[in-house]
């Protein structure tokens, strides 16, 4: 797999060789024109692997990769950062958020471009990779939807060639998390725990409730100039997350209707802009509580909500557990 990071409006730099999504690389260092940190693989056993990766391109900074997916089940556990990616020949945008896990998936070997546009910081994620084989061994008998789009073919047509879903984990899981990336353990001794942990991060995200509905990659139903204007709505809201443009207004600003940047909102980040928005708010919210400086009510009140008991309402609904189980929790 080749990488390119390329600046807007100046000629594509070649950066150096970043590592293939099937994991054979060892290990990578991001070039200084193009940002700094790093991604190194560890291979526990055949059908089973790690990818850390630990980065931050330059503001301003577009990266765009080739890639070539094989079938191999992908679970992206993201500890800081967020990061949108869109494919080539696809629509959909596919968002990676602190605190989730993503698992992609297709049932056949699938070509494409990846892009995706720099936010400015830091990016820390631990990706497991496992093979279908490998996973059998755990998920036989299931018939959740992971389960059938992994080994069922004739279901492909459901959920399109990218099978995608987003979970919102457990705070236990940043603790598994942590020991994996600190593991101290050397030979087989390392192999048996990371491959413990993996497996705890796994049944951690079956036993979570999907974050959103799984989305597919569907036929283009909005122009790329809709995409844009769609994304910039998204940039507005993010900007102004304590007060908000109404609908209307916001629609104006990025010259939409807003029946359309309604339905257009829901196409491209596969919910309303009143839950998008609602669940930037908790992020931030839970931001504050890991600092533990604020009150749970200031917390809230920082964040937008009317008073602590919606606050904790909305946050238990939203991450499982109540605000005071994760203020002062920092990773």
């Amino acid at each position: 797999m080749k990488e390119t990071t390329r600046r807007r409006g100046a000629a594509g730099r070649r950066a150096r060789r970043l590592p293939r999504d099937d994991g054979t690389v060892g290990s990578y260092a991001l070039a200084p024109e193009s940002g700094e940190g790093f991604f190194f693989t560890e291979r526990l056993r055949p059908g089973l692997a790690i990818v850390y990766a630990d980065y931050r391109i330059q503001p301003g900074a577009v990266n765009v990769r080739e890639v070539e997916y094989g079938t191999d089940v992908v679970f992206r556990y993201r500890v800081t950062g967020r990061q949108t990616l869109t494919y080539r020949g696809f629509d959909e945008v596919y968002e990676f958020l602190p605190g989730d896990c993503a698992v992609m998936t297709t049932q056949r070997p699938l070509k494409g471009i990846a892009r995706e546009e720099s936010t400015g910081d830091r990016k820390m994620l631990v990706t497991i990779r496992m093979s279908r084989s490998y996973l059998l061994q755990h998920l036989r008998g299931r018939s959740d939807p992971l389960a059938r789009a992994i080994f069922s073919p004739s279901r492909e047509r459901d959920h399109g060639p990218i099978y995608f879903e987003r979970r919102t984990l457990p705070p236990q899981a940043s603790l598994a998390l942590q020991q994996v990336i600190r593991c101290a353990y050397e030979g087989p001794t390392k192999q048996i725990f990371l491959e413990s942990k993996c497996l705890e991060l796994l049944a951690m995200f079956l036993a979570s409730a999907p974050a959103e509905a799984v989305r597919a990659a569907t036929p283009v139903k909005f122009s790329a100039k809709d995409i844009e204007a769609i994304k910039s709505a998204r940039d507005v809201l993010l900007s102004n997350l304590i007060d908000p443009p109404a609908l209307e207004e916001l629609g104006a600003m990025v010259g939409m209707r807003p029946t359309k940047l309604k339905l257009g909102f829901k196409h491209v980040f596969g919910r309303t802009c009143f839950n998008y928005l609602r669940d930037r708010r908790l992020e931030f919210a839970k931001d504050l509580l890991a600092q533990g400086k604020l009150s749970i009510e200031e917390v809230g009140q920082a964040a937008g909500f009317p008073n602590a008991s919606h606050f904790t309402q909305a946050f238990q609904k939203h991450y499982g557990v109540l605000p005071k189980a994760v203020r002062g929790q920092l990773l």
